[in-house]
Parts: C-alpha cells; sequence; structure tokens
C-alpha cells in the first residue's frame, strides 16, 4: 500500500474535452455581436487559438499561463485594438459557467478515494493551474473534502513536469517519494515529472497509445484492483 498519492485532476477525475468545448461554444456565442470575423465559429476558435498561445509563450511554466481570464482579455486586445474589460469579463464567465455545467465525475472517482483515505493512504490533488479555480472545479465535483492537501502550480512557482511543485506537494505530506504513487493523464507533465521525482506512476489512459508509465488504467476501479495486487 502506497503511503501517499498524489492526484492530477484535468482530464484524470473528469474528461476534459467536452467541458472546454462547451466552454468555448459559449463564448463564442457572446462574442459574436463583438466582432463580424466572429460570426464564424471556426474564425473565433483560431483567434482563441492563437491568444492562448500568446499568453503560455509569454508565461512559460507559470500557472497564470493557463488562465483563460488572460486568454480572452488578449483575445479581445487584439480584435480590437484595446483592451475591452466588459468584453473579456463576458466571455471568461460564458466559458466557465458552461464548463462547469459539462463537468461529470469519472464513475468511482470518489468511491476510490474516499476507500484510500479510510485505508490510511494521504491524498494531494497536484495540478497545474491556478488555486481558485481548481478549488472551484473540486467544488462543482463533489471533492473538495476527499484529499488532504491540494498543490498548484501557482502556490509551487512552476508547472509539472517542474520538480518543484512534486517536492511541495510531498513536503505538505510528509512522505517520501519512494512511497508515493502518481495518477495522471499527462504522459509528460504527470508521468514523466513523477518518474523524475522518484514517484511510482500510474497513468490513466484516456484514449489509445501507450506511455512509459510503471502502470496504466483505464477507469479507477483498477486503480483499486492495482493497488491490492501490488500489496499482496
Amino acid at each position: 500500500m502506497p503511503q501517499a498519492v498524489l492526484l492530477d485532476l484535468d482530464n484524470t477525475a473528469y474528461a476534459y474535452a467536452p467541458c472546454h468545448a462547451a466552454g468555448l461554444a459559449a463564448a463564442w456565442r457572446e462574442a459574436v455581436p463583438l466582432q463580424a470575423r466572429w460570426h464564424d465559429a471556426a474564425a473565433f476558435g483560431a483567434d482563441y487559438a492563437s491568444a492562448r498561445h500568446a499568453v503560455k509563450s509569454h508565461l512559460e511554466g507559470q500557472a497564470a499561463g493557463h488562465c483563460r481570464r488572460l486568454y480572452f482579455k488578449t483575445l479581445t486586445e487584439a480584435a480590437l485594438g484595446r483592451s475591452d474589460l466588459a468584453a473579456t469579463e463576458l466571455l471568461h464567465a460564458a466559458y466557465w459557467r458552461a464548463y462547469h455545467l459539462e463537468m461529470k465525475l469519472d464513475p468511482g472517482c470518489r468511491a476510490v478515494l474516499v476507500a484510500l483515505r479510510e485505508r490510511g493512504v494521504r491524498l494531494c490533488w497536484i495540478s497545474n493551474f491556478t488555486t481558485g479555480q481548481q478549488v472551484q472545479k473540486l467544488q462543482v465535483l463533489g471533492l473538495l473534502d476527499v484529499a488532504d492537501f491540494l498543490v498548484t502550480s501557482e502556490e509551487a512557482h512552476a508547472d509539472k513536469p517542474d520538480p518543484r511543485i512534486f517536492a511541495l506537494a510531498l513536503a505538505r505530506l510528509g512522505v517520501e517519494a519512494a512511497q508515493t504513487w502518481m495518477v495522471g493523464d499527462d504522459p509528460r507533465d504527470d508521468m514523466a515529472g513523477g518518474r523524475a521525482a522518484g514517484l511510482t506512476t500510474v497513468w490513466l489512459r484516456r484514449a489509445a497509445g501507450v506511455c512509459p508509465a510503471d502502470h496504466t488504467i483505464d477507469n479507477w476501479s483498477q486503480l483499486m484492483d492495482l493497488i491490492a495486487a501490488e500489496t499482496m
């Protein structure tokens, strides 16, 4: 039995893609009156992608690089030639409202996490994002109370796979890397980062493929099966 498990949140406790698609569609509907070009959803999507790339390039490896408010601020500035903060807030609110409505917790996720806690396993969410947004997601998913800690890249000053965020999570939990597992979906951020930090890595596979992780699972119930098998 591991002493602790570090848990990615986005696309690990729930499927990210449908939530983002719903959020972006809602933002587009609000954006249509702002710019003639945005009557075309594809054009809006391309401009959003460009704004996202610009923000991420400027803030590489920092939690703010994931901030949708900055994406929409940059998007509107590029289109209008000035900041339109009212429009920024309109698009930002529409995005997250639709995103949260679409969020669905993976089957078995909460039950597995509760069972691990009951067995004395320490749990910590470890996520590349700003703290406020991740707390909101955990609230929507009904997961505010299932882990001992939440550690975000905002407080670690570094995104996964940077070792600093893993070190901070281990320090909060008071455990050693050798007794800790990392569960996540991202081959680079979660698996490569976790292995470099000395953790046992468990890849939650969302789509067909392979990943250099210690273990691979396709759903949350398999995590309990894996732990049972490893501790026999």
